[in-house]
């Protein structure tokens, strides 16, 4: 069921935009999720296709794949420059690629010379696929990878080179499963096999190498330490094996491994005589930097196994909570506004309607439309801020998506789960409230699930899961409670089932003018990601999104300004405390001070303190501006004005006071 109808003109490229920002925190099949759930809604287009290619080679290093999605972009939409660019840079062939880079100089005349350059190179006799795996080695992991796999296509190697690429490509892989594994650790998710894409890609490409020579006991032990990341442990442990008969000393490695593999299944004794085995394998082969590790997993295995507590896990539900304001945070400066603005436009669809305060039913669309296009971090951030201004909206807001959890599926149901659980840890920002954890998840989740019928019956079962991408033990700490007896059936009846009648409005974005919600879209025209009127640039979502790389001139930036004033202002500041020092000024200062001090110490003092705040404060107001990612440069010249009017008002005070 869709509460929120989206349409191409106003949602796509938000969603677009969404997806992209999904991939680059670790959840890239989120991304593609999104992507298909939003080409079933509006049918094939271009931009789709063309940014589930950007996906697939940046995140997951697929150059055929990515291929496909540019090639499939250009049949929908033949003028799609950006898309035809792509289909040459990653052409499997030397024939595909000088078809598409002749109607890449048509369609996109800047960048013809750099397609004409390459055609030349070919023309001398270089092979394609050999080109592409050299140009391979100087980019990021997910375009290396995805080079590497099209110049495997018709490259001409030897099978001890071929085996050396498919390796090297593997790794890259491997390099882009841990980029995503740290965001996911960054915002206290777990990260599930069936999530971890790019790992499973650098599996299937091992195995290939694998094939070519079956001799390789490294070869053998990379396919088992990644096996045990994405749960093969069984498997993980007949490749340890195998790398250990290959190289039975010396190799420390494939024992650490199998013995991850078996601590993992349950057998801790296995487990312990794997991992002294592995120590003893590296102090014999002098491997000093594996040691120290190696101890650590001794002394951990030894230690008796204990059920973690709720106050155990209090640390990892605040950290999520602070976490999720820091992606929103992020969401936000990547767009034009504040979390202001957000929840000012929310707060508009609901002024409209002006529903009961006892009828959560028409807070669903606007929900839902919040959640079509913001993280549910941000609207976390949102809903929490309006329960500042407003308990009871803020009540039909959480009620509404209770609704929108138990009546919608895939990413939206994701969106609704995750801004429930997110909610309900609030408690354990302050250490020994964490019990309110249980309390909050027992009246919103386990309460109505026993009182409801039909779908609102299910909620507990999906929360479970969702608990469980947080930590596996998640659930049990939480969920697992005493069954709800019928005062707690009576209380979710009264306080949510009885606000969640009827059937709630659906709001399609292509008919704003004739819906009863507000006839603009929840971010205001000037609120909308950066470039989502355009189109996305070949390479990335440099449009909607700064890079790393614009993140990095930016502070840059700021450096080169401080160092450029510093030589400047420095000997203008001397030259200043010089002049007052040659003419008597500051001995005369300091006698006049003490003087005032002296006489009027009950009032100076006092006097000196208060307009020391009151500049602190105006200087903090400065310093605010800076930091507002939207108008750096303004905020700069605004504390620089602000300071210097500080210090007007502090000159003004202590003339007052001395004369």
């Amino acid at each position: 069921m869709r509460l929120y109808l989206r349409s191409k003109k106003i949602d796509m490229m938000d969603t677009i935009n969404r997806c992209y920002f999904d991939a680059d925190h670790g959840r890239i099949k989120l991304a593609l999720e999104r992507l298909k759930d939003l080409e079933e809604e509006l049918g094939e287009d271009a931009k789709i296709s063309y940014a589930e290619g950007l996906l697939r080679k940046d995140f997951l290093g697929q150059g055929v794949k990515a291929y496909d999605c540019f090639v499939k972009a250009l049949s929908l939409d033949p003028s799609h420059a950006f898309a035809v660019c792509n289909s040459a840079e990653y052409a499997p062939d030397e024939t595909e690629f000088r078809k598409w880079s002749e109607v890449a100089a048509q369609l996109s005349p800047q960048d013809a010379q750099s397609f004409q350059d390459r055609s030349e190179i070919f023309d001398q006799g270089i092979y394609y696929g050999e080109f592409l795996l050299k140009i391979g080695d100087d980019k990021k992991p997910g375009d290396s990878a995805a080079y590497i796999e099209l110049g495997l296509l018709t490259a001409k190697l030897k099978q001890k080179e071929e085996v050396k690429v498919r390796r090297a490509r593997a790794q890259k892989l491997r390099l882009l499963d841990n980029e995503a594994e740290h965001h996911r650790n960054t915002m206290v998710e777990d990260f599930p096999p069936d999530e971890r894409l790019a790992l499973a890609e650098a599996i299937a490409e091992i195995e290939l190498a694998i094939r070519l020579d079956e001799y390789d006991e490294e070869l053998w032990n990379l396919k088992s330490a990644w096996c045990c990341l994405i749960g093969r442990y069984a498997e993980s442990i007949v490749c340890a094996d195998r790398a250990i008969e290959l190289r039975p000393e010396g190799y420390c490695r494939p024992h650490q491994n199998k013995a991850m593999s078996l601590w993992r299944l349950d057998n801790s004794s296995e487990a312990l005589a794997c991992i002294q085995e592995a120590l003893r394998q590296a102090e014999n082969g002098n491997q000093q930097e594996e040691i120290p590790h190696l101890k650590q997993m001794i002394e951990e295995m030894t230690v008796p196994p204990r059920q973690p507590t709720l106050a155990d896990a209090q640390p990892t539900l605040a950290q999520a909570v602070r976490a999720a304001e820091l992606t929103a945070d992020q969401e936000i400066g990547l767009m034009k506004g504040n979390l202001q603005d957000i929840e000012a436009g929310f707060q508009m669809r609901i002024d409209v309607i002006q529903p009961a305060a006892n009828d959560a039913m028409p807070y669903v669309p606007a929900m839902a439309q919040a959640l079509a296009y913001l993280s549910p971090e941000t609207c976390f951030s949102m809903v929490h801020k309006i329960a500042k201004k407003d308990t009871t909206s803020y009540e039909n807001c959480m009620r509404a998506t209770l609704y929108i959890a138990a009546h919608t599926e895939a990413v939206m149901q994701h969106d609704a789960l995750r801004l429930l659980v997110l909610t309900i840890f609030v408690p354990a920002l302050v250490p020994g409230h964490e019990e309110g954890v249980r309390t909050l998840y027992r009246q919103a989740i386990l309460e109505v699930s026993a009182a409801a019928t039909g779908r609102m019956a299910k909620l507990d079962q999906l929360m479970h899961q969702e608990l469980a991408k947080i930590a596996p033990t998640m659930p049990r700490l939480i969920a697992d409670q005493e069954p709800v007896d019928q005062a707690g059936k009576d209380r979710a009846e009264r306080a949510i089932l009885t606000k969640l009648q009827g059937t709630p409005f659906v709001n399609n974005s292509s008919e704003f003018n004739r819906v009863r919600i507000q006839s603009t879209p929840l971010i205001s025209d000037s609120f909308k990601w950066s470039g989502s009127d355009g189109d996305l640039l070949r390479s990335n979502l440099q449009g909607a999104f700064p890079t790393q790389k614009d993140k990095a001139a930016y502070q840059n930036g700021k450096r080169n300004l401080i160092k450029m004033l510093i030589p400047i202002l420095a000997p203008l500041t001397l030259l200043f405390i010089y002049e007052l020092y040659i003419s008597g000024a500051i001995s005369d200062m300091f006698r006049e001070v003490s003087r005032v001090a002296a006489e009027n110490r009950y009032v100076f003092w006092p006097i000196i303190g208060a307009v020391v705040m009151i500049i602190s404060t105006i200087r903090s107001i400065g310093l605010a501006n800076i930091k507002k990612q939207n108008h750096p440069i303004q905020g700069m010249i605004g504390a620089g004005v602000i300071g210097a009017l500080g210090g007007l008002i502090m000159a003004w005070v202590l003339k007052l006071i001395f004369h």
